[in-house]
């Protein structure tokens, strides 16, 4: 998560590299992040970094 005092300024861009480096160092098959299906904003960050929601759907039941 990252401030939105401190967005578009690359902070999320360094943390995913940083943690996608320390991930295939450590023989990781792959990331997987979680957004909420209206937060495109995100969600197009996310595509920019090599990113895509065409391995999974998610399903949950929430209590009400």
């Amino acid at each position: 998560y990252v401030l939105p005092d401190f967005r578009q300024q690359g902070v999320f861009k360094a943390m995913f590299r940083f943690v996608k480096d320390e991930a295939l160092k450590n023989g990781a098959a792959g990331l997987r992040l979680y957004v909420e299906k209206n937060n495109i904003t995100a969600q197009k960050t996310y595509e920019r970094l090599g990113m895509n929601d065409k391995h999974y759907s998610m399903f949950e039941w929430l209590k009400e």
